[in-house]
């Protein structure tokens, strides 16, 4: 029953699949930002839109989401 495990509840009803849109355009932003910030490029630059993308990419946020999930779960078994 759900209300036994309530973190067990939680991650079937909030692991969905979420539209791509707000990730689109963060990371436009961040590309943008970064580029009006740093015209004159550069290796500064690359590394800045490199870590923008590994921030901003779908596996990557949902590998850091899936292990911060494990981490809590694991910490509210002893409560």
């Amino acid at each position: 029953m759900s209300i036994d495990d309530p973190m067990d509840e939680f991650e079937r009803q909030y692991s969905k699949e979420e539209p791509q849109l707000p990730d689109k355009l963060a990371k436009f932003v961040f590309d943008s930002g970064f580029n009006l910030a740093l015209p004159d490029g550069g290796l500064a630059l690359e590394i800045l839109l490199k870590v923008g993308d590994v921030l901003f990419d779908r596996a990557s946020a949902t590998e850091r989401f899936i292990a911060m999930w494990e981490l809590i779960k694991g910490e509210f078994r002893h409560v």
